[in-house]
C-alpha cells in the first residue's frame, strides 16, 4: 500500500517549466523523471494507491499555480479518482488530532501521515520535513529527491 502526498504527484504529472536551465532546472527535471517512473511502477504492479480528500485540492492548486489556468486539472483528477482510492477526512479523524498534538506538524502534512499511519502503508513524498516527522512516528517512507 503507498499513500502518495501532493508533491510526488504533482512532480510525476507535470514537466519543470523552468526557462533557466540551471542546476534548478536540472534538479526538478530529475525528480520530475524519478516521480514518474515511480508513479508508473506502482500502477503497473497494482499497488494500492491512497491520498486523502484534501490531496485533491492541494494537486488542483499545484496544477494551477504551475501550469496556469489553462492546465487540466478535471484530467489530473479523474486519473486520481480512476487509480487512487481517496479517503474522505471523516475517516481520518483520530489519526488527524492525534498527529498534530505529537507532531505540531504542518496540518497538510498531517493528513499524509495519519493515512499511511492508518494503512499501514508507505508514504511517497518530495518533502524532506514531511519524509523525517513520518519516520519520527513510525511511517515507512520514500523520499524523492
Amino acid at each position: 500500500m503507498i499513500v502518495a502526498d501532493a508533491s510526488f504527484v504533482v512532480d510525476a504529472l507535470v514537466v519543470p517549466r523552468r526557462k533557466k536551465r540551471d542546476e534548478m532546472y536540472l534538479r526538478q527535471l530529475n525528480r520530475h523523471r524519478r516521480s514518474k517512473e515511480l508513479l508508473s511502477f506502482f500502477l503497473e504492479e497494482g499497488f494500492q494507491l491512497y491520498i486523502p480528500f484534501l490531496g485533491l485540492v492541494e494537486i488542483s492548486s499545484l496544477l494551477v499555480r504551475k501550469l496556469g489556468k489553462r492546465a487540466n486539472v478535471d484530467a489530473a483528477l479523474e486519473f486520481l479518482n480512476e487509480y487512487f482510492f481517496v479517503v474522505p477526512e471523516k475517516n481520518l479523524e483520530e489519526f488527524l488530532l492525534n498527529l498534530a498534538r505529537e507532531t505540531g506538524s504542518r496540518a497538510a502534512d498531517i493528513y499524509y501521515i495519519s493515512l499511511a499511519k492508518m494503512k499501514g502503508a508507505v508514504l511517497v513524498t518530495a518533502d524532506r520535513k514531511m519524509a523525517e516527522i513520518s519516520k519520527d512516528v513510525g511511517v515507512k517512507v520514500i523520499l524523492v529527491e
